[in-house]
């Protein structure tokens, strides 16, 4: 609590009728506003209605700070400051403060109060108190603010007596008792004051803005030129976790790029193991003639309908996962076991039909890999490739399966160009960001599976010479209770159906 004395009139009226309990009435300024004083070394000033006149009502009004003898009976804003009606009660402490507002003796108010919100100059030699709190107000002969105190002193004799005001005015106290009790009174509230009015102490580091200030401070050698400990984290294990990447590395999900190209696996849903296919591999010039004369009779041939068939193969992969770590991994181990199972069963399966494509070949073009510096030889021999597979099958080729070899050699031929710029009259592009190739207008397709002798460079075809059947794939689980775990399995049917092997056209290298 901070104390500030103010100096001014007041008005009292001293009761000889006591009956009430009130020895006293007095009305007067406890707070100038928008009047600066020196406190301390610090000017002080109170903003206009910087105190809620109703949380004055009720306050004690003091002999003493510490020694109430009345209290606050009515509380108002006005421009130049806060007025307060108060009553002293009929006490022996009250009489003699009625005795000394009568006689002039204490002419000011001191204020104890809270501030609330309050702003300081730049400088810090200067606050004014735009809101605050009040806790009590006390008489006081030496107050800070000259124009703040009581205003009259009334005087009745009887309950009925009008209210008479007069200026008070200092006059010669006769008593030499009470004039020595006086001087000693004053000399206690001075004592008293001298205490209370004393600057609150400023913390060191208050001039600095921020802690950002503080440490530009610090680093330009202002202030402090001492050492800190360092803390580190070897101070702190506790409360450092490792850091673990969310995802998994090197669960590999290329898909199956090789059935893809023939439009992906076509259904072989049912019951059985056998997929069987009817196919005509019969000459078509043959079957249609001239007739030669009208009444003749017309070519007749055999048609024969034959029927292919091929076994689907099962493929399946398993495990048992313990219920601990399907419920206690994080990044969760179920997923990614079964992100890899996945994965794994597309490259097997895209193997294995890049094992179908080798087995069922027709030997078509040959073809000097070794001897071919710029791709043209390349381009040539699938031309002619896509030329066999369209007649083999009616339908245009698809797809260019190639070697390791091949596609490793595409950014050394000049007659193909990387698509990162725009390109005409080349025979193939290759796009080093997507790994996607075409040549002759066909997309050319890493076959990994491919022997890797270079005996067999490539394979044109298309989804009428070639497919893949398949039921699958699927997931299954089982939980295994006696050992606390689960069993995860997927698997699938499938088989390569090699419809017309005539348009599966190989392109060989015949090196000399």
């Amino acid at each position: 609590m901070k104390h500030i004395p103010f100096t001014t009139d007041l008005a009292v009226e001293i009761r000889e009728d006591k009956t009430d309990g009130v020895v006293a009435r007095g009305y007067g300024r406890a707070v100038p506003y928008g009047e600066p004083t020196e406190v301390a070394g610090v000017t002080e000033q109170f903003a206009r209605d910087s105190f809620d006149p109703s949380e004055v009502i009720g306050k004690p009004f003091a002999y003493r700070h510490d020694e109430p003898i009345g209290v606050i009976r009515d509380a108002t804003n006005e421009p130049d400051g806060l007025y307060i009606d108060f009553e002293i009660l009929d006490t022996a402490q009250g009489r003699d403060a009625a005795t000394l507002l009568r006689g002039g003796a204490s002419k000011g108010l001191s204020v104890g109060f809270a501030p609330i919100e309050s702003a300081w100059n730049k400088a810090k030699t200067a606050i004014t108190h735009t809101r605050a709190k009040l806790l009590e107000v006390s008489q006081t002969h030496m107050p800070a603010y000259p124009t703040a105190g009581v205003s009259v002193v009334r005087e009745e004799t009887t309950m009925t007596d009008p209210v008479v005001e007069t200026e008070v005015v200092t006059t010669e106290v006769e008593d030499n008792e009470a004039r020595e009790n006086i001087a000693a009174l004053r000399r206690e509230i001075s004592a008293l004051q001298s205490k209370m009015n004393t600057a609150e102490p400023v913390h060191p580091l208050a001039e600095y803005r921020s802690f950002g200030h503080y440490v530009k401070a610090v680093y330009s050698g202002e202030i402090e030129s001492r050492a800190l400990d360092v803390q580190t984290l070897a101070d702190a294990p506790g409360l450092v976790p490792p850091v673990w990447l969310r995802e998994i590395k090197g669960v590999l999900d290329r898909g199956r790029p090789c059935i893809s190209a023939i439009g992906g696996p076509t259904n072989a849903a049912g019951a059985g193991m056998t997929v069987n296919w009817p196919y005509f591999t019969g000459d078509l010039s043959a079957i249609v003639a001239t007739q030669a004369s009208e009444g003749d009779e017309v070519n007749s041939v055999d048609i024969d309908i034959l029927k292919g068939t091929a076994t689907l193969a099962t493929y399946a992969a398993g495990s048992r996962l313990t219920f601990q770590v399907i419920e206690r991994t994080d990044p969760s181990y179920v997923d990614a076991h079964q992100r890899i199972m996945v994965g794994a069963y597309g490259t097997e399966t895209d193997y294995a039909f890049q094992a179908g494509l080798w087995a069922n070949d027709t030997a078509g073009i040959d073809y000097d890999f070794s001897g071919d510096t710029d791709g043209s030889a390349f381009i040539e021999a699938v031309w002619a490739a896509a030329i066999d597979v369209e007649t083999a099958t009616g339908q245009p080729a698809e797809v260019v399966y190639a070697s390791s070899a091949v596609m490793k050699k595409l950014g050394a031929w000049d007659k193909f160009q990387s698509q990162n710029y725009p390109v005409q009259n080349v025979g193939g592009v290759f796009d080093g960001r997507t790994g996607r190739a075409t040549v002759m207008g066909l997309p050319l397709v890493l076959a990994r599976e491919f022997a890797t002798d270079d005996s067999e460079s490539a394979i044109v075809t298309n989804r009428a010479a070639i497919g893949w059947l398949e039921d699958g794939p699927r997931l299954a689980t089982n939980d295994v209770a006696g050992n606390l775990g689960r069993d995860y399995s997927i698997y699938g049917y499938a088989v390569v159906a090699p419809y017309i092997t005539a348009g599966i056209v190989g392109i060989y290298d015949q090196t000399p």
